[in-house]
């Protein structure tokens, strides 16, 4: 069977680094080089070509030359056709002439006819004595006829001689004209004549100097080519060489952070503090024209995909190496199998065995169960880290540790030489998966998988193998001749993966690894004594690691010191702390001595592991905003307040004495991680959160309730950390700027900037004093030992029949609908911010009001409507409960109302009958007839509009007469463009609003306010101006 299916590389595995980003930018270079070379080259010989096979362009020239010979023509065609014009009038002059001749015989006939005719009269009349016109009297019939035609012939004649005339009269004329045109005509042709030989002339000239200047243009494009040529070489050269340098600089980088293998002293061993993005796994021959140079081959960590070796023995041994010396300590582990070569596979790393090793299961697994085993335990972790780590805001693993670098996922290294071999039907499934979605996870996977191997087809699982294989696998030796770089690569491949000397350097590795696990610790090291066998009655007595001399412990309650402010800079171990200190003191303490409160403002999930089994929690917010910070700190205030009365009432002057009096009450502990998120804004909330910090900072320690701030930098906050810099006598400072080290400890301590954290930190409870610093090792607290430790408070508390439920919260849920209302003649409408409960008013307060409220969200005003209408029916204060709704909102209340109406006349008219008090429900309102708006094109009755006024008015005039009105809607806009919202909005006195923007708001409470998420709800009294922040209750969230 062909190993074709993997030669086709996933591009994943060239992810962009430093090396990679300039050998692209080689690559582009020299593939630009070649292309620009060719395409000047090219574009110059074209223009040349097509210089060379232009015409001359005598278009214009050719047309007035060809006008100019037609013109010529016309003018020679206009003479020949005058002279022949010429000829036909003479012709035709000639033939009236002729005529004339013969209508002059004619008329002599007629004469010698008329006096032949005459005579004849004379002979006949002359005898009778009469003149001849008398025979006309008694006329002869002939000789009238005679006459008659006589007298016509001659008047004939007469007409058509002096037709002929003017018919000659004409000709005459036409001649002299034809005779003009001629001569005109003649002009014209020598004058046309004479302009073509001066076209002619022209165009000989014109061409001649077209020629001379394709001539020229060829001698500048092979000058301009020329120039290109060097412009670009030169302007090439000097991308490349900035390109080379940065090549270079990028191998220096790399080569300081993986040096190579084969060059590699035990002496240089670093302990790195961050994973690689990538690893350096041999080296590359590079050569272009006369250039050539050796540069690191690198593949992403971790693997994109899974990764088979060819030569197992050699490669995979040599990348676990490099991972593990490119790892920090703990942030890699390696699970080996190895079924054929017992261990072969790793020989060199062997002896790690010995050590508290990063090899997991401490040994090579070579027998089938096992390996299942292993497999399984792999895939659960990854499964656990899917589901409960990136959930759905993180990618991978990657993108999760640089958002918490304080308490990151560690990398796993799957070796499997020999695969198939020894693996059951199950681990080749989860392998598959491991295949699939382990990259996530930070799993990656090396197998040996041979072409010998593959070419076997008996064997079903190794078909499976291929299968995998084939969909979700690269060979290393496909990736080290890649044709990514086709431009500058050769196959020059060059192995620098030996080390030098493994006995020695392995040995190195070891010892540095037993010393960070020695010093790093575990939490249950640090977790000696009994559980919740200490008192919180005189302080509050918390190990966080060990010093120079055991176990160092951090003190709140003394009087210098009631309060601590921890810092540290990304990845200084931080979330870790925090993990430690909760732990510690939770296992020291019983819910009865201590209480704790847990806000994050890093919208992370370091404390989601609290919300459910940790018996001291009061409160977990895991994503807290301001407002809720706020607002739990003034309730801790509140508890001040409260204990300062009741030590008053009891004569007591502090919690120490009020203890050792009446009894042990718990010590409140607020941990709020990135507490500077408090004042990121110069407006009401931070001065809200500055005077309750401050009064909690002084007067906390004598009513028991402490502070711990933690923070990444307090730059920017320094005014408000100064204001509290009296009172927080206790500092633990992690690894940190020397600027951040002075501004967290005092203005001359900066040895904070010295640390290595992890594991170490600075406590100092002398308010920052240099004198006073100590170097405290701490524990890791890993996710495993933190359930571990949170389960055994769990079964403390059930075992003490202690049952403390805190208040959690998160920022982009819904409260839970209650399952019990254990609430008496007052109005609920959601949960209270702050330490938790229920956010409720005076029954008597709204008896005169009507309320009104207005959701975008469906949940939240459901579940707020809800709230309100079970109260007010459990106060039983009601002696009719009405509604007129409809929708989802109608449904839910028919169990809660005593009748329900279809119309607002009928409404009203019940209102003012019915016994009182009454609570009346009405809503939504965009959804009744007579207050929802026309629709397009439809104007609003009359009666409709009289419906409205009616309402208005009942609604005003209600007030005051034991008649509560709950109206609501979920487009206010919409009810708005029908009713007059001024006269409306008079009529209820309170409002409550959730999910509305700034805009809506304005609209609805008539003054200036923020936009109010769907998760946030605000209640006001506009007759007492009170208000009354909330979450509103979602019974999806509920259920």
């Amino acid at each position: 069977m062909s190993t074709d299916h993997v030669r086709c590389v996933d591009e994943r595995w060239f992810a962009p680094n430093a090396i990679s980003s300039a050998l692209d930018n080689l690559t582009s270079l020299a593939a630009t080089y070649k292309a620009t070379r060719e395409t000047i080259l090219n574009s110059n010989r074209n223009a040349i070509e097509r210089l060379q096979k232009q015409q001359f362009d005598s278009s214009d020239s050719d047309r007035q030359v060809e006008s100019s010979r037609r013109s010529l023509d016309r003018c020679s065609k206009s003479i020949e056709a005058a002279r022949k014009r010429l000829a036909e009038i003479r012709a035709e002059i000639g033939g009236i002439d002729h005529r004339i001749a013969e209508l002059a015989s004619e008329q002599a006939s007629i004469d010698t006819e008329r006096r032949a005719f005459e005579a004849t009269i004379a002979r006949e009349c002359g005898p009778l004595g009469l003149p001849p016109f008398w025979i006309f009297r008694w006329p002869n019939p002939e000789w009238v006829t005679v006459n008659h035609r006589l007298s016509a012939a001659e008047q004939n004649l007469q007409d058509q001689h002096r037709a002929l005339l003017e018919q000659s009269a004409a000709k005459n004329h036409d001649e002299q004209g034809w005779h003009q045109k001629r001569n005109e005509t003649v002009q014209r042709l020598e004058t046309a004549t004479k302009e073509l030989a001066l076209l002619e002339n022209q165009n000989r000239e014109q061409l001649s100097q077209f020629k001379d200047a394709i001539r020229r243009k060829v001698g500048d494009f092979c000058l301009q080519q020329d120039r290109s040529l060097e412009a670009f070489d030169k302007e090439f050269l000097s991308s490349w060489l900035e390109s080379e340098q940065l090549l270079r600089q990028a191998c220096v980088q790399a080569r300081e952070q993986q040096p190579r293998l084969d060059r590699l002293t035990h002496d240089q061993l670093v302990v790195r503090q961050s994973v690689p993005r990538f690893l350096c796994i041999g080296r590359k021959m590079l050569r272009f024209n006369e250039w050539q140079m050796s540069v690191p081959m690198c593949i992403p960590f971790p693997f994109p995909r899974t990764l088979i070796c060819d030569s197992i023995s050699v490669s995979a041994q040599s990348i676990a190496i490099r991972t593990l010396l490119s790892c920090p300590l703990g942030q890699l582990s390696l699970v080996i199998i190895d079924p054929r070569g017992m261990g072969n596979v790793v020989q060199d790393l062997l002896p790690l065995l010995d050590d508290r090793s990063p090899i997991e299961h401490g040994k090579v697994l070579t027998l089938s169960d096992e390996i299942e085993a292993a497999l399984a335990s792999e895939f659960r972790r990854m499964e656990d880290i899917i589901q409960r780590r990136l959930t759905n805001r993180y990618a991978t693993i990657s993108e999760f540790n640089r958002q918490f670098p304080e308490s990151p996922i560690a990398h796993r290294l799957v070796i499997y030489a020999d695969f198939p071999e020894q693996a059951t039907d199950r681990a080749i499934g989860y392998l598959e998966r491991l295949q699939e979605l382990g990259p996530k996870a930070g799993i990656s996977v090396i197998l040996s998988l041979t072409d010998k191997q593959l070419t076997q087809s008996g064997d079903r699982r190794l078909h499976h193998a291929l299968q995998l294989c084939e969909g979700n696998a690269d060979r290393l030796s496909h990736l080290l001749v890649h044709e990514r770089y086709a431009p500058l690569m050769t196959t020059e491949v060059v192995s620098d993966w030996t080390l030098g000397d493994p006995c020695k350097i392995i040995s190195a590795f070891g010892e540095k690894w037993r010393e960070w696990s020695t010093c790093r610790g575990d939490l249950t090291g640090l977790i000696q004594e009994p559980p919740w066998a200490a008192t919180a009655r005189d302080d509050l007595r918390i190990p966080i690691g060990w010093g120079d001399s055991g176990s160092v412990s951090v003190e709140f309650g003394q009087e210098a010191a009631p309060h601590a402010l921890v810092g540290g800079r990304s990845g200084s171990g931080k979330s870790n702390l925090i993990h430690v200190l909760i732990s510690s003191a939770c296992h020291r303490y019983s819910p009865d001595h201590l209480r704790i409160g847990l806000l994050d403002f890093k919208q992370g999930v370091e404390f989601a592991r609290y919300a459910n089994g940790l018996p001291h929690a009061e409160i977990v917010s895991v994503e807290t905003d301001r407002m809720l910070g706020v607002q739990v700190l003034e309730d801790y205030k509140a508890i001040c307040e409260d204990r300062a009365k009741q030590f008053a009432q009891h004569g007591v002057r502090d919690y120490s004495a009020w203890c050792e009096s009446r009894g042990v009450i718990p010590r409140h502990l607020i941990i709020i991680d990135e507490f500077q998120i408090l004042f990121e804004s110069d407006d009401a909330l931070s001065s809200r959160a500055a005077t309750a910090l401050a009064r909690l900072a002084k007067q906390g320690r004598a009513f028991g309730v402490h502070l711990l701030l933690a923070t990444q930098t307090l730059s920017g906050i320094t005014n408000h950390v100064k204001s509290l810099a009296g009172n927080l006598g206790i500092r633990i400072a992690l690894a940190c700027t020397q600027e951040d080290s002075n501004l967290l400890l005092s203005h001359n301590n900066s040895a904070a900037s010295q640390l290595k954290s992890p594991p170490e930190a600075l406590l100092n409870t002398q308010f920052g004093d240099p004198s006073q610093n100590r170097i405290v090792s701490l524990p890791h607290a890993s996710d495993e030992i933190l359930d571990v430790i949170k389960e055994l408070q769990t079964r403390l508390a059930q075992q003490y029949g202690i049952s403390i439920r805190p208040h959690v919260h998160f920022a982009n849920r819904l409260a839970e609908f209650p399952r019990e209302l254990c609430i008496k003649n007052r109005m609920l409408f959601g949960e209270r911010l702050g330490l938790g409960g229920l956010q409720a008013i005076p029954i008597e307060q709204i008896l005169s009001k009507h309320v009104l409220l207005v959701s975008q969200d469906a949940d939240a005003r459901l579940g707020t409507l809800l709230s309100i209408a079970a109260s007010l029916r459990q106060s039983g204060r009601f002696n009719s409960i009405v509604s007129l709704s409809s929708g989802s909102e109608g449904t839910m209340l028919a169990d809660h109302v005593h009748s329900s109406f279809e119309n607002v006349p009928e409404l009203i008219m019940h209102l003012g009958t019915c016994a009182k008090p009454v609570l009346a429900f009405l809503g939504p309102l965009e959804t009744i007839s007579e207050l929802a708006p026309a629709s397009f094109g439809k104007q609003t009755s009359g009666k409709e509009a009289e419906c409205r006024s009616e309402l208005e008015e009942y609604l005003l005039i209600s007030q005051s007469t034991d008649v509560v009105v709950v109206a609501w809607s979920s487009n206010w806009r919409a009810v708005s463009r029908t009713v007059d919202v001024r006269k409306f909005l008079k009529a209820f006195d309170f409002r409550i609003a959730s999910g509305l923007s700034a805009d809506d708001c304005f609209a609805l409470f008539e003054r200036r306010h923020d936009a109010i998420s769907v998760t946030r709800g605000l209640a006001i009294d506009v007759s007492t101006d009170q208000h009354f922040p909330f979450k509103p209750f979602g019974l999806a969230a509920s259920k």
